[in-house]
């Protein structure tokens, strides 16, 4: 078994010297497919994680904006009705 694979060997390595540029292009190809098959892996274990901390997120308080002024928080006419009782 091992003969067979040692020879194999051989004769892969014989026709890469022989077809040097068919063998760049073949190697080139296959590390330009790796890196985008890591970089999507990569890509999508980024996008997976992000929805994981939106649980402790959404316990933290929302405080809004900073230039956020109470004063303005009345506008919306439940609140209007709230805070004037004439109305």
């Amino acid at each position: 078994m091992v003969a067979i694979l040692v020879n194999y060997l051989k004769l892969a390595f014989r026709n890469a010297k022989r077809h040097k540029w068919y063998t760049f292009i073949n190697v080139l190809g296959l590390a330009v497919g790796m890196a985008c098959c890591i970089l999507i892996l990569l890509w999508t274990q980024h996008e997976l994680s992000v929805d994981s901390g939106r649980v402790v997120a959404l316990r933290l308080a929302n405080r809004g904006p900073r230039w956020w002024i109470p004063i303005f928080s009345i506008s919306s006419p439940f609140r209007l009705s709230r805070a004037i009782p004439a109305i």
